[in-house]
């Protein structure tokens, strides 16, 4: 059976999407909408085309406008990177990364549609990045991506950046600000999974870093922000396949750290600071430097500064305390929230005058999702006003 306009074409594609995107199998979805699986086999694969009535039940199941399964996009995905999650290896699932792939997806359109409006700063990356090429045939013979990088060459990666974005080697205020200054887009929301801490993806070009929102700590999540930062710069030639090998997963990871690590506490001035291997002593540091206790003494280790046995006690003793997971000070350092998006939408709303229904009317995304990437409350999306002719440019922070 058709639909009832024949101007409107079902996309079996933008089923799949959807479905995947929010983590429902075949059978979890026939159940819901009382169809079997082999239905909605056949829907996704553009054998068949779901009823009307069935097509309302799988929009209002999942939580789309019907509209989204039967309409273009505002801007098709042409280029998508690999996916790098800052978790436990237990939320590497192919089911998490087709989940948080897609919502990256879904980000971009909604900050794609915000660049049509507004300029957002341009990305500004150096060229010496150290992301190396594999040129091995076959990932069961890749010695490339083994090997790795040293962590001098991440040291010198992470001191070059600072001088290319003409940072001090002082501590850095506030790394979601930075990041969004140089191009990165960055959105903060509540994970769908608990381990899951942050996660970044190139899509049509553009690095998108997703921050969770459940999170207790926001030096935590600071250093989830820089990490992230390291893959974008070290670890753009690594491919979801290659990512998959245990070997090159615990190696990006590690070298994700250590670039987060010497980035937010530069050799020279962070190492000057610590005088005591003590708790206390790294405590007194934390609101200068905006890291974990944990992080500092980490690095100190790294340096040189302490010794292996003075980590090791140091450990210990945050372990007896409780600290592994919150930390003194952890409920009085603010999280750092983007604002970059959300600034570009009251620009074209506020002082262009756009009608606020318009993104939602254009993107066919739920309004809840728009919302959450703009940080805005859903209410705001629909509140109408009159439509004027925009040439704006982001204003400056």
């Amino acid at each position: 059976m058709d639909l009832p306009n024949k101007n409107i074409e079902f996309i079996p594609s933008r089923l799949t999407e959807v479905r995947a995107g929010l983590g429902f199998s075949m059978a979890e979805l026939a159940r819901k909408v009382k169809v079997t699986p082999q239905a909605i086999s056949n829907y996704e694969a553009g054998v068949r085309v779901p009823d009307p009535e069935v097509l309302i039940k799988i929009a209002s199941e999942l939580g789309f406008p019907m509209s989204y399964f039967t309409g273009a996009h505002f801007t098709k995905i042409t280029q998508r990177g690999t996916t790098f999650f800052r978790s436990q290896l237990s939320a590497r699932t192919k089911k998490e990364q087709a989940i948080r792939s897609q919502e990256t997806s879904w980000i971009f359109q909604v900050y794609s549609w915000l660049s049509s409006y507004v300029t957002f700063p341009e990305l500004d990356l150096p060229n010496d990045q150290l992301s190396r090429k594999c040129t091995c045939s076959r990932i069961e013979e890749c010695t490339c991506n083994q090997k790795g990088l040293t962590l001098d060459e991440i040291e010198t990666l992470a001191a070059n950046l600072r001088i290319h974005w003409g940072l001090s080697n002082g501590p850095i205020s506030n790394m979601v600000d930075l990041l969004e200054s140089k191009g990165i887009a960055v959105v903060r929301q509540k994970s769908s999974n608990a381990k899951l801490d942050a996660v970044s993806q190139y899509v049509n070009g553009v690095p998108i870093v997703f921050l969770g929102d459940d999170k207790i700590s926001s030096v935590r999540s600071r250093f989830d922000a820089a990490h992230e930062l390291g893959h974008i710069l070290m670890h753009s030639s690594v491919s979801q396949r290659e990512l998959a090998e245990p070997a090159v997963l615990k190696r990006v990871e590690k070298e994700a750290n250590a670039f987060a690590s010497a980035f937010l506490m530069p050799r020279r001035t962070f190492g000057g600071e610590v005088y005591k291997a003590t708790l206390k002593s790294f405590e007194s540091l934390k609101p200068r430097w905006l890291v974990s206790m944990q992080a500092m003494i980490v690095r100190a280790n790294t340096l040189g500064l302490i010794s292996a046995a003075d980590q090791k006690r140091l450990f210990i003793q945050i372990s007896s305390k409780g600290y592994r997971k919150s930390e003194p000070l952890d409920d009085k350092i603010p999280f750092e929230q983007p604002r970059l998006l959300n600034n570009a939408w009251r620009l074209i709303t506020d002082k262009g005058g756009m009608r606020s229904s318009r993104i939602v009317e254009d993107l066919r995304l739920p309004i809840d999702l728009i919302a959450g990437v703009l940080n805005v409350r859903a209410e705001e999306l629909v509140q109408p006003s009159k439509i004027v002719g925009l040439n704006l440019k982001l204003a400056e922070r």
